[in-house]
């Protein structure tokens, strides 16, 4: 299940959100990512990085994009934070853990982007940063409503 879940949504932040979302960071990866690892095993979470961040790697702009390990290191991340402080499973806690999780990754995008080029801090925007953030939240709080209509492992309060 991960690893068809891991391929969708890397073909779709690949082929499809660039068209609708043109923001660096947009996408599905990062809110389906704490939807796992809230709702399932850890592993479950492990799986889906792997699978995503290969996709995303394949199709890299740069040689050196760091997709998979990114997403590996936020995956042991998200479930650090939730076994251990955010334990609740509501929408707050998974709204929570996709702003620490988003800031993280972009400013891991702005430091590779940094080291690629010359004009990596200059063509930083925080309005993209906030729309990006704004995305993940409202990406988050309807995925965490579908699952909670399909599983008692969640709740929304």
């Amino acid at each position: 299940m991960s690893v068809l879940l891991g391929l969708v949504v890397g073909v779709l932040s690949i082929g499809f959100m660039p068209f609708i979302f043109a923001h660096v960071g947009a996408g599905m990866v990062l809110p389906t990512l704490i939807l796992l690892c809230m709702s399932t095993r850890p592993r479950q979470g492990l799986v889906f990085a792997l699978v995503t961040g290969a996709v995303l790697d394949s199709y890299a702009f740069y040689a050196f994009e760091l997709h998979t390990l990114r997403l590996l290191i936020l995956v042991w991340l998200t479930t650090f934070l939730f076994s251990r402080w955010l334990t609740n499973r509501s929408v707050y806690t998974a709204v929570a853990l996709v702003v620490v999780v988003t800031i993280l990754n972009q400013l891991c995008e702005l430091g590779l982007a940094s080291w690629h080029s010359q004009t990596g801090l200059a063509s930083f925007s925080w309005a993209s940063g906030v729309w990006v953030l704004g995305l993940h939240i409202l990406l988050t709080i309807l995925g965490f409503t579908f699952l909670s209509f399909f599983t008692a492992h969640v709740r929304l309060i």
